[in-house]
């Protein structure tokens, strides 16, 4: 009787032993806030809204790793897996690189990356973080969780806002305190969940290049004289010479003179005698005078 009690006492133990385990892991918790971000990470599509410097991102996220961000600036990127191309329309250009949005162990977007921080060496404290105050925005009650990590010049404060209902992440912002004295570094803000993204938005374009040219003179005849753009007088033409986004050629009326010009992708135009053009675009060319083949 008396080991049959002390058997029962034994399993006793190990099941409140195992409840307590299951209890306090991450994995298990579902208020535990890396909880959260697997799933908004997990989510088939993201429009977020990214805040630094009191200007602000567009951010669109599809699976399986794809993202387009558009920067206060006109400029965008767009990652595809493992790769991130930077890219500035005006300026023809595409540069490309790894992409630090979409990590190897874990599916989906990696949120934090987007905050930027100098130090991640502390992340697994923020997503192992419950709640630590329940609070209202806008009318919704919100679940707020809370750390402070170390930094070169003071510390950096993580906050994150959670729907306590939905477990949703709202938004997670970082601040600078440095001396008592807090300053906004960013902040994401979820704008929407699932909801249709264009697949547009992750195209790269094909007549984008590394360095930001638009198309080369194959031959000229004559005198041929070009302008890049923010220069303020023309100079000869070059034997294959590139072209860029704004880029002026002129032709002389005198004579026979003509210049070809390859843009991309593979459109050839010839300008004859007495013709002046700005090239915008490998798309889009503007006639001042003369003619155009």
């Amino acid at each position: 009787m008396v080991m049959v009690m002390r058997g029962m006492a034994a399993a006793v133990t190990a099941s409140v032993v195992l409840a307590t385990t299951l209890w306090f892991s991450p994995a298990a918790d579902e208020s535990a806030l890396g909880n959260v971000l697997d799933k908004i990470a997990a989510a088939e599509t993201l429009q977020l809204e990214i805040t630094r410097d009191g200007k602000s991102s567009r951010l669109w996220a599809k699976q399986p790793q794809k993202l387009r961000l558009n920067e206060a600036d006109g400029t965008y990127k767009i990652a595809l897996g493992g790769r991130l191309w930077s890219i500035d329309e005006k300026a023809n250009r595409a540069t490309s690189g790894p992409s630090p949005y979409f990590r190897n162990d874990k599916p989906g977007l990696d949120l934090l990356a987007l905050l930027e921080l100098p130090d991640r060496s502390h992340e697994e404290d923020f997503l192992q973080q419950r709640p630590a105050e329940r609070v209202q925005r806008d009318g919704v009650e919100c679940d707020v969780y809370r750390i402070e990590i170390p930094a070169a010049d003071g510390t950096i404060r993580l906050e994150a806002i959670v729907d306590a209902a939905t477990r949703r992440l709202r938004s997670v912002e970082t601040k600078s305190d440095r001396n008592g004295q807090l300053r906004p570094i960013a902040k994401v803000t979820m704008l929407a969940v699932n909801e249709p993204v264009d697949e547009e938005l992750f195209v790269v374009g094909d007549t984008l290049t590394e360095d930001g040219r638009i198309g080369k003179v194959t031959d000229r005849q004559g005198i041929v004289s070009i302008k890049p753009v923010m220069h303020g007088r023309f100079t000869p033409v070059g034997s294959r010479m590139p072209i860029k986004p704004g880029d002026w050629l002129r032709t002389d009326s005198r004579g026979v003179n003509a210049v070809c010009v390859r843009l991309l992708k593979q459109t050839d135009v010839t300008l004859g005698p007495g013709s002046l053009v700005e090239l915008v675009t490998p798309k889009q060319i503007r006639v001042i005078a003369g003619e155009l083949k």
